[in-house]
């Protein structure tokens, strides 16, 4: 599954652009594409509690890193007309649509 969201990333990073008809998804990456935005969603969640809790610019940069990391979820998720776990659930700290111990695996 690593493997499948590093593959995502590089992707998006590179700028590469392709069209949904050129391209299909198995259920195993669009699974693993919805696992990673909430993942994601996680850990701007816990990174922007100590922010609020500690302060600290690092905690603040991390809780910024992450986020940018949803939205290139949520680009996957647009672009492959996938269900965004994340609107679902809304987008307030802790709420998820996966049970968090799923998420936490």
């Amino acid at each position: 599954m690593k493997k499948l969201v590093f593959l995502a990333v590089i992707v998006l990073q590179s700028g590469i652009v392709f069209s949904q008809q050129n391209i299909f998804l198995t259920q195993v990456e669009k699974d693993a594409i919805i696992y990673m935005r909430e993942e994601e969603k996680l850990a701007r969640d816990v990174y922007d509690s100590m922010f609020v809790k500690w302060g600290g610019n690092p905690f603040g940069n991390i809780r910024h890193s992450e986020q940018v990391h949803m939205n290139r979820m949520k680009t996957l998720i647009t672009t492959y007309q996938l269900q965004d776990p994340v609107n679902q659930a809304g987008d307030s700290q802790g709420k998820f649509k996966q049970p968090l111990a799923a998420i936490l695996q």
